[in-house]
Parts: C-alpha cells; sequence; structure tokens
C-alpha cells in the first residue's frame, strides 16, 4: 500500500514516535475500513450571484444580545439551499439516501463573478475566458462560508466535516456558482 503523507514532516514525525510495525498495521487496518467504500461525485450549477458571508449583526432584546445574518445574506443561503434540495432530487435519485453524508467531506467550488458592464469588450473577452480574474472583494474565503453554511443539513450534516476545499473566482457574463464535492459512501450504487 503507497501511502501519501500530507507533508514530510508527517512521515518525520511518525517515524519518531512510532515502529515501522505500528506505522504499516495502522495502515492497512485503514484500508480493510475503506475497502467497501467508494467515491461518489456530484456535480451542481447555481446560476445567479453568489453573495458573501458578511459580518455578524447584533442587536440586544431586553437582557439577552443576538448575532445575526445581514437579511441579504440569510435570504441567499436559504435560496441556494433549496435549489440545492431539489437538484439533489432531481439528479441523483438513486443517491438521494446518502444525503447528508456523512463523514470526510472535499469540495471545489468556483464562483463566477458578473463581468463590469464598463468594461471594453476586449477586457470582456478576457475575462470570460479566465485570463483576468477577480482580484478584489468579495474575499474567497466568505464566498465559501456562504455556501458551505448555507449547504448543512444537505450535502453534509454539518460544514466542520469539510476536510478540504478549493475555491477558485472567474470573471463571467453568466454570475455562477460550481460545486464538486467528493464523499465516500457504504454499499453498492
Amino acid at each position: 500500500m503507497s501511502i501519501e503523507f500530507p507533508s514530510k514532516l508527517s512521515k518525520e514525525i511518525l517515524d519518531k514516535f512510532f515502529t515501522e510495525k505500528e506505522i504499516k498495521k495502522a495502515f492497512d487496518k485503514k484500508a480493510n475500513e475503506e475497502e467497501n467504500l467508494e467515491y461518489e461525485i456530484s456535480d451542481i450549477i447555481y446560476y445567479g450571484e453568489v453573495l458573501s458571508q458578511s459580518r455578524p449583526r447584533f442587536r440586544v432584546v431586553g437582557n439577552w444580545g443576538h448575532a445575526y445574518d445581514d437579511p441579504k445574506v440569510s435570504k441567499f443561503k436559504k435560496g441556494f439551499k433549496e435549489f440545492v434540495v431539489e437538484e439533489i432530487f432531481n439528479s441523483v435519485t438513486n443517491h438521494v439516501a446518502y444525503f447528508p453524508a456523512e463523514g470526510e467531506i472535499k469540495m471545489n467550488i468556483k464562483v463566477f463573478r458578473a463581468i463590469p458592464k464598463t468594461w471594453s469588450k476586449y477586457k470582456k473577452i478576457l475575462a470570460e475566458s479566465g485570463l483576468i480574474r477577480p482580484e478584489g472583494k468579495p474575499d474567497f474565503d466568505n464566498l465559501a462560508k456562504s455556501i458551505c453554511d448555507s449547504l448543512n443539513g444537505v450535502i453534509y450534516k454539518d460544514d466542520g466535516q469539510i476536510v478540504s476545499c478549493h475555491v477558485d473566482k472567474y470573471f463571467s457574463m453568466t454570475p455562477r456558482a460550481e460545486l464538486s464535492f467528493f464523499f465516500k459512501i457504504k454499499g453498492n450504487c
């Protein structure tokens, strides 16, 4: 069994604290656990502008403080969640039983922001082809946060299950978000 470590240091740490036999035994046990698991990949394309997670807002009611999302972001999250639920039931009906997924989740998110209307045709062509990318606000992590939060209870039980998330920002004439997620399922599909 070939083992990929997250970093060179991980291998050195294992070698320092454990014997080669202990390491092999642990990896063999993990390989046996994963024999019946297979990866499922789902692609979801949401057409529309993705709103980024903003700072929470606060209000005091009586003696209690209360934090809440910007109403626009809350509305986006709710609509995005409803869209994804509908998408799952329409396109992956034979896998609905596997949602929300348990265990680790890996995600790829591509967010396509609207190309500014004031840009020249030349600049719009370069932007649509990916040669000009959005460098400013909103930050990629806030875009991912609003998407990941809205998928709680739909794709996965909690966004804490996400162990890897790759986020790309692009410009497009058609604002959208493209999601791919990878998870393990037990049994046959």
